[in-house]
């Protein structure tokens, strides 16, 4: 309930920073968050569970030592949200932010929305304006590469940085 109040989240993710450029990925368990994660290389936040702050000003992604590995905590602005699905071919498509809030409250409600009152629908908002601030992707990815190049050149064109 803290973390909400402060514009933060707790979030059901693998999280990356690529040169200093943040890539949460998303989804349930079995997706494929850990898998994609440590083929995009870079530095590793978590495998499991990440934590997004200053979703309402400037979304920064942070580690956690919740239930995964990692390389320890290294702030970094959050560049966007990535759905995993294990596939033949490599593909990444832009979401709508709607698709992708939907997708995202779907996988996570489970543990988002367990609280009461003001503060349900203080992390709706919040998890609103993260959808509104940072851009999300399907991504399909074979087990033995993924397009690093690719990723970040798609990831970087939609958020003009």
């Amino acid at each position: 309930m803290t973390l909400i109040r402060r514009s933060s989240l707790v979030v059901h993710a693998a999280g990356v920073n690529i040169g200093g450029h943040g890539l949460a990925i998303a989804g349930p368990s079995g997706v494929g968050k850990s898998t994609a994660a440590r083929l995009l290389g870079g530095h590793l936040l978590s495998d499991d569970i990440v934590a997004i702050t200053n979703v309402r000003s400037h979304p920064e992604l942070r580690g956690t030592t919740l239930g995964g590995c990692t390389d320890g905590d290294a702030p970094c602005p959050l560049r966007a949200i990535l759905f995993p699905h294990k596939s033949d071919e490599f593909r990444i498509a832009r979401l709508e932010p709607r698709a992708a809030l939907c997708r995202f409250l779907r996988e996570h409600s489970c543990y988002l929305f367990d609280t009461m009152g003001d503060t349900k629908a203080l992390t709706m908002h919040v998890v609103g304006d993260l959808f509104d601030r940072v851009p999300a992707f399907e991504l399909h990815f074979p087990l033995a590469r993924l397009d690093v190049g690719a990723v970040l050149d798609t990831v970087l064109s939609a958020t003009h940085c």
